[in-house]
């Protein structure tokens, strides 16, 4: 393991930590399970793909020092009724961080824990943290130009805390592009971006949250 990677996520400088694209990792449910049973996996890094035009796309791979999360496969999409705060919920437990070490070509288990308590345990280092407005319904749109629902506004000026989608597409269809949220005491933990029923990105936090009119 690395212990830098391993400090950005225990102990954050404040930065969120941002996760998308390639760093998303999809593993079948038997490979993902081997990966959290023995801390580390053999795994075969697809460098090539076809393009429609017949010509190729080679990624470079991974950054020994970048986070990566591993995401058990039937986490994938996000399509109608799985556009849903319960599979948001379960998103948290079949997901893990990781490191690729291209040497061995494995993926190597950052931590133990599961991702839900790897968020939470960074709410304890938001008080330097920039912080950032949540904007009332009223026709506002989040950075992903989608509309933040009645729901998840009220129920954050109620109690702060937001838990599952936080703002959807004007066309009102949540696996078109939507974004779900967890703040907790106007702490936001994480937010995840879907667009056309896929996951798109993960943004970590800590980030304090806080109305307009306060």
């Amino acid at each position: 393991m690395d212990n830098k990677i391993l400090t950005s996520i225990a102990q954050p400088n404040h930065e969120p930590i941002i996760i998308e694209g390639s760093a998303i990792i999809y593993l079948e449910t038997d490979k993902f399970s081997c990966l959290k049973e023995q801390n580390y996996l053999d795994w075969e890094y697809k460098r090539i793909f076809k393009k429609r035009d017949g010509g190729e796309w080679i990624r470079p791979l991974p950054d020994r020092n970048k986070v990566l999360l591993a995401v058990e496969k039937s986490q994938l999409f996000f399509y109608e009724e799985r556009a849903s705060n319960e599979n948001f919920d379960s998103l948290l437990d079949l997901s893990c961080f990781v490191c690729f070490d291209s040497t061995t070509h494995q993926l190597h288990l950052l931590s133990n824990n599961s991702l839900r308590n790897d968020i939470f345990s960074r709410k304890m280092y938001s008080n330097n943290a920039p912080s950032r407005k949540l904007l009332p319904i009223n026709g506002k749109q989040d950075e992903y130009k989608n509309f933040f629902t009645e729901t998840a506004v009220e129920a954050h000026k109620e109690n702060g805390r937001c838990f599952g989608l936080l703002s959807i597409c004007s066309c009102q269809n949540r696996d078109c592009k939507s974004t779900f949220a967890w703040i907790e005491d106007n702490i936001g933990l994480l937010l995840v971006e879907i667009n056309s029923g896929g996951i798109r990105k993960f943004e970590i936090g800590p980030f304090p949250i806080s109305h307009p009119n306060e």
